[in-house]
C-alpha cells in the first residue's frame, strides 16, 4: 500500500494531483512562452543587410586601387576578377533579392500575434553595380561613384530594417518576464515539498513500524 508521505513525491519530484490541480496546464504556458521568445529572437538574423555593405565596401576599396596609377593592366585584371566575383554575390540571399517582398514573423503567444517585415531589393542589378568593371583607370573611376551611390541605399535599407530589429527585441523583454513569472506560478502547484513529503513518510513509516511492534 502507498503510505501517505509518498503521494507527494509522485511522477518524478511532481505532486500528485486531480482535477483542477493537474499541474500539465500550468507547465504548458511556460513552453509556449519560451519558443515565442526563441522566435523573436531568431527573427532579427533573417533582415540583416551587414553581408551586402561588407561586399559592397570591398569593392569599392578595389575601385580605388585600380584607378592608381600604380596598378598596371595586369594588376588591374587579377583585381577586377575579385572585383566580378564579389557582383556575383549578391545574389546569394533570396530574402533580399526582390523576390520576396516581405515575410511574416510570428513573435506572440496568440493567434494573430504578427509582425510584418518590407524586404528589400539589394541585388546587384537594383543597386546598378551589375555591369561596373575596374579593368582601366576611368571604369574604375566610375565605379566608385556607383558604389558610392549604392553604398548610400543599402545604409537606408539597413536604417529600416534596425528600426524593426529594435521592435524584435523589444518583444523578446516582455517573453522572458513572462516565462518566469508563470515558471515562478507553476512551482508552487506541481512541484513536491521533498523535506515535507520525506518527513511525513518517515513518521508513517515509523507509525506502522510501532504498529507491528505492538501487534508481535
Amino acid at each position: 500500500s502507498t503510505h501517505p508521505g509518498q503521494e507527494g513525491l509522485r511522477e518524478a519530484g511532481f505532486r500528485a494531483k486531480t482535477g483542477l490541480e493537474e499541474p500539465h496546464g500550468q507547465r504548458f504556458p511556460v513552453t509556449c512562452i519560451a519558443l515565442d521568445a526563441k522566435h523573436a529572437l531568431c527573427s532579427p538574423s533573417l533582415v540583416t543587410l551587414t553581408e551586402t555593405h561588407s561586399i559592397l565596401a570591398h569593392m569599392r576599396e578595389l575601385a580605388v586601387n585600380s584607378s592608381n596609377d600604380t596598378f598596371t593592366v595586369s594588376d588591374r585584371a587579377n583585381a577586377n576578377a575579385e572585383f566580378t566575383q564579389l557582383q556575383a554575390e549578391f545574389n546569394g540571399t533570396s530574402l533580399l533579392t526582390g523576390s520576396t517582398p516581405s515575410i511574416t514573423l510570428h513573435n506572440g503567444a496568440n493567434n494573430g500575434d504578427t509582425l510584418a517585415v518590407a524586404l528589400t531589393n539589394n541585388t546587384a542589378a537594383t543597386l546598378v553595380v551589375d555591369t561596373n568593371d575596374i579593368t582601366t583607370q576611368a571604369t574604375a573611376s566610375a565605379s566608385i561613384t556607383a558604389l558610392d551611390e549604392a553604398i548610400n541605399t543599402v545604409s537606408t535599407h539597413r536604417s529600416n530594417l534596425a528600426a524593426m530589429q529594435n521592435r524584435l527585441d523589444s518583444v523578446t523583454r516582455p517573453f522572458a518576464v513572462a516565462s518566469e513569472n508563470t515558471a515562478a506560478a507553476n512551482s508552487p502547484i506541481a512541484d513536491a515539498d521533498i523535506a515535507s513529503s520525506i518527513s511525513e513518510l518517515i513518521r508513517c513509516l515509523i507509525l506502522q513500524q510501532t504498529g507491528v511492534s505492538v501487534l508481535a
